[in-house]
């Protein structure tokens, strides 16, 4: 009987086990119709959201991601969740979304909304909204404040959100300046 030492047995396992760590996908939901994503931001009654609507084929929404994405990082202890949905075709997300989403490790909520009838969900999103991406808007209390244009600065996301923030989510963001 061959007895292999502690070292070697490590390197066995990592070898065994690398394969499948890589074969694991960035972590997206697919939400197949515009109801589905309708009931995942009204589960958040009590939270800010600021909901973006992108793709990876939009050279401007690729530009703010890491804007939207470091919003989130700032007020991850606060009641405020950026939700990213993202409008890729669902069969160029493997080629698209996932080397988008392995390269920037995003901390935002990812979600991708499969519905190609767009005609029929953008009213319902914002009646102010032309269907260009992106789109940004706020959700809170039931009210939603649309943002049309792309954030070219942290400062600008900040300064559309922060109204929408509580006292207490404020008096934070000024300590952390």
């Amino acid at each position: 009987m061959r007895v292999f030492s502690p070292s070697t047995v490590l390197l066995l396992l990592l070898c065994w086990y690398a394969p499948a760590v890589q074969a694991q996908s960035p972590s997206y939901k697919v939400l197949d119709t515009y109801d589905d994503l309708s009931t995942l931001l009204n589960r958040h009654e009590e939270t800010t959201l600021l909901v973006n609507f992108w793709a990876t084929y939009c050279a401007p929404c690729v530009q703010e991601i890491p804007l939207l994405d470091s919003l989130q990082q700032k007020y991850a202890d606060r009641q405020l969740k950026v939700v990213l949905v993202n409008l890729d075709f669902r069969h160029q997300l493997k080629q698209r979304l996932e080397p988008f989403l392995e390269k920037y490790h995003l901390s935002s909520k990812v979600v991708v909304l499969a519905d190609q009838d767009a005609d029929s969900w953008i009213p319902k999103v914002s009646s102010d909204w032309d269907g260009g991406l992106p789109f940004t808007m706020i959700v809170k209390d039931g009210k939603k404040v649309p943002h049309q244009q792309e954030f070219n600065s942290f400062d600008g996301l900040e300064q559309f959100v922060l109204p929408h923030l509580t006292p207490v989510d404020l008096l934070i963001a000024k300590r952390k300046r």
